[in-house]
């Protein structure tokens, strides 16, 4: 196998191939690049125990015989990283080394045995399709704090819902940790499907929009996702495991609510933190009193603080004292644009409904802490 390739064009692409790397050292088979060399395309494919990818290079490259290899990705990459030459040669040697050179440049570089890589199939064209809008991969993307950490144990709350099952020209996003949660909904024709995507599968997605404005094709059956990006191949293995069900809690008869701008709210919360900061389990409370809204916080080492407000709007006969994660309101405060919120609420022991006033397709939940 002997070719020039431009080197932009091969490290971009070697770049990519990474996604679906073994990282981890499970297998040091999975922590190399296969390439297939022949005169008209070069296909890189990569495997490890979450996905697999092919991706297909076209042109920028003049092959002088054709060939396979099999090379570590991450050395192989971090050569190309250091190379400023605009074109580079790659020639197979002895059937066991990979020599890589240009002017005055020469570095061999061991393969390992193509045999010993495992066969991939990359059969998916019976499988549900769709496409997901640059805006909805985007805001999605906030949902990331809101998912439960991701252990040894599989989980499906650490992963992200998508989900079009119930609603016609309606796809609803839906990330939860159990103790609060983010929705976010988008209108669009979808088929019918409801899977579970990883978070490594979203910064994907958002590392591929944020390159180019095409939109990648998605197709998903059996809990797996394929994403076809400009006739390139990612294969992901999704949560396949039952989500949740939260639109019930959602859509509650929530009889209390009240107004505040985010910016005040925000500054209130803000002023409490550096009492609470790195300490665990330190109470922040919310109260409210007729037309007053009150933030307290205590904390042992560092002391305490209180501030009150008036609610411009609503007057309330009784009180209610709400004890929360100060952590997971700001996660939702962080996510929210506009400048005017709703608090919906039943009772202190209930989950409180926080909505953007302009925009209805948000809508997050906290649950109180027991007091």
């Amino acid at each position: 196998m002997k070719l020039t390739i431009k080197t932009d064009i091969l490290t971009k692409n070697v770049q990519l191939a990474l996604n679906t790397i073994d990282t981890q050292g499970l297998n040091p088979i999975l922590s190399c690049i296969l390439f297939d060399v022949n005169k008209d395309q070069i296909t890189i494919t990569t495997s490890n125990i979450l996905g697999y990818s092919q991706i297909n290079i076209k042109d920028g490259f003049e092959v002088k015989s054709n060939g396979k290899f099999l090379i570590k990705g991450k050395i192989f990459l971090e050569i190309l990283l250091t190379i400023k030459s605009k074109e580079i040669n790659l020639e197979i040697i002895d059937d066991s080394v990979l020599r890589i050179y240009y002017d005055n440049f020469l570095c061999n570089l061991n393969t390992f045995e193509v045999n010993s890589y495992p066969y991939i199939s990359f059969q998916y064209k019976d499988w549900i399709n769709f496409k997901l809008s640059n805006n909805f991969i985007q805001q999605i993307n906030k949902l990331n704090n809101f998912t439960a950490i991701s252990s040894d144990v599989p989980n499906p709350l650490s992963g992200i819902c998508l989900d079009t099952i119930n609603d016609d020209n309606l796809i609803k996003a839906v990330a939860t940790n159990s103790y609060h949660l983010a929705y976010y909904q988008e209108e669009g024709k979808y088929p019918k499907f409801k899977i579970i995507i990883t978070q490594k599968i979203l910064e994907f997605l958002n590392f591929l929009i944020t390159k180019d404005k095409e939109l990648p094709i998605l197709w998903t059956k059996d809990g797996k996702l394929v994403i076809e990006y400009k006739e390139n191949l990612f294969f992901f293995k999704l949560l396949d495991m039952d989500y949740p069900s939260v639109y019930k809690t959602l859509e509650n008869n929530y009889i209390h609510n009240f107004e505040i701008k985010k910016s005040l709210f925000t500054d209130m919360v803000n002023r409490t933190l550096p009492l609470i900061q790195n300490i665990k389990d330190v109470p922040f409370f919310l109260k409210i009193n007729e037309n007053k809204l009150s933030f307290s916080t205590k904390s042992i080492e560092f002391g305490e603080s209180y501030e009150e407000i008036k609610l411009e709007k609503e007057n309330f006969s009784q009180v209610f004292n709400f004890k929360l994660n100060v952590k997971y309101l700001n996660h939702i405060l962080k996510v929210i644009d506009n400048d005017l919120i709703t608090f919906n609420f039943i009772d202190i022991n209930k989950a409180i409904l926080i909505t953007d006033k302009k925009d209805k397709n948000w809508k997050f939940l906290i649950l109180p802490q027991r007091q």
